[in-house]
């Protein structure tokens, strides 16, 4: 019997504080903030980024796509419909070989890469939503 009081004894002394619970969540908490306020950086500094590229790419490529001969033979299809009708096979190729498509892929891509970012943000702010508030 004395010896089953020493291990009580013992075990009351190794048992953990009160506190040792709260003072875990608050870590874990502080610890989720952290990370949020990371990603938050990471999203903000790669969305200026990207603006900045898709402006940049809208400014030099652009000017390449107003002056490309796209427009003037597209135009063309507005205005002598009949020809075109008639030779509607040679006007789509005329067509395909002057989109200025290398210009409209330098233009979309930080686009997309904007939506993803905005993708992958709201996953975060969804993911802590329901994991850290």
């Amino acid at each position: 019997m004395k010896k089953n009081n020493q291990v009580f004894d013992k075990i009351v002394l190794l048992e953990p504080s009160s506190r040792l619970k709260e003072a875990v969540f608050e870590r874990i908490s502080k610890e989720g903030r952290r990370i949020h306020l990371r990603n938050l950086f990471m999203f903000m500094s790669g969305l200026s980024f990207l603006i900045s590229i898709f402006v940049m790419s809208g400014i030099f490529f652009g000017q390449k796509i107003i002056t490309s001969d796209f427009w003037g033979i597209a135009y063309l299809g507005f205005t002598d419909l009949h020809l075109v009708v008639r030779y509607w096979q040679v006007f789509i190729w005329s067509l395909v070989e002057n989109v200025p498509s290398v210009e409209i892929v330098a233009i979309l891509l930080p686009f997309l890469g904007i939506l993803f970012l905005f993708k992958q943000y709201g996953r975060q702010e969804q993911f802590l939503k329901f994991n850290y508030k």
